[in-house]
């Protein structure tokens, strides 16, 4: 399923701002918790100062990646480092509601799939720094490249792992036995994201978070962020529009929020 345009994607996130709801609407004392100290909190948490730096290192780098997409053949393409950091930046908001995410849940093994430039996996280490952050990432030259310059802007609590998603999980995942929080960003379609959920679910526990990047980025992702939101293991489900966030917690009563922030 391709990517929404500009028009279908302003229309999804139209339907995004009629259909949510503010925190006052909010009876839950854990979600009301939630939005307070993560989703709503501004002020700056200075253990995200290192992401701002490794940031202003990535801006100005005008080096250039040369890397053979997964599916792609002998074909080996070449992009700008900087431009790659443009196309791919986040608000720094959502950084702060990754690292946040982790504080809260107060999770020890964090799971990424997808790290891209480590700016997410910067950002999910900083939250706890007794956890365990395994960033999975299938692109060779992005993995070398992450691992190698990434280093003086953590603390050390990061495992960057080189492979296609689906069989690094099955690999990875037997090792950490028990996954707190993951932050699924590898890959923006239905199948796919259907299918790295059934590899986690045997390692979640009730306690544990799953993060589901860009549920509005297709229709496809809508479809599965629409079908792993009924499952019965969920608990709670927050749509937060860029984010959608998976509970497991069964004393909450099952609930799906439409949260405008």
């Amino acid at each position: 399923m391709e990517r929404y345009n500009k028009i279908q994607f302003a229309r999804a996130y139209a339907r995004y701002l009629a259909a949510g709801k503010s925190r006052w609407s909010v009876h839950s004392p854990f979600l009301y918790e939630l939005i307070e100290e993560v989703i709503r909190k501004k002020s700056h948490d200075h253990k995200l100062d290192s992401l701002l730096q490794w940031q202003d290192s990535l801006r100005g780098n005008p080096g250039r990646l040369a890397w053979e997409e997964l599916g792609a053949g002998k074909k080996v393409n070449k992009k700008s480092i900087k431009r790659f950091y443009r196309q791919t930046l986040r608000p720094f908001s959502q950084y702060r509601i990754l690292s946040g995410l982790v504080r809260f849940m107060k999770a020890r093994e964090v799971l990424e799939l997808g790290t891209g430039l480590g700016l997410s996996t910067l950002a999910l280490a900083a939250g706890n720094d007794h956890a365990r952050v395994h960033s999975i990432e299938g692109n060779k030259a992005l993995f070398e490249f992450v691992r190698i310059h990434s280093t003086p802007y953590h603390s050390g609590n990061i495992e960057f792992l080189h492979g296609r998603i689906g069989s690094t999980l099955a690999l990875v995942l037997p090792k950490i036995k028990k996954v707190d929080l993951v932050f699924l960003d590898g890959n923006h379609r239905y199948h796919p994201s259907i299918r790295y959920y059934d590899l986690l679910r045997p390692y979640l526990h009730e306690s544990s978070l799953l993060v589901l990047d860009d549920i509005h980025w297709s229709r496809g992702m809508e479809w599965a962020w629409e079908e792993l939101s009924a499952r019965p293991e969920v608990g709670l489900s927050v749509d937060l529009f860029h984010f959608g966030l998976l509970f497991f917690r069964q004393d909450l009563e099952k609930r799906h929020f439409i949260l405008r922030y």
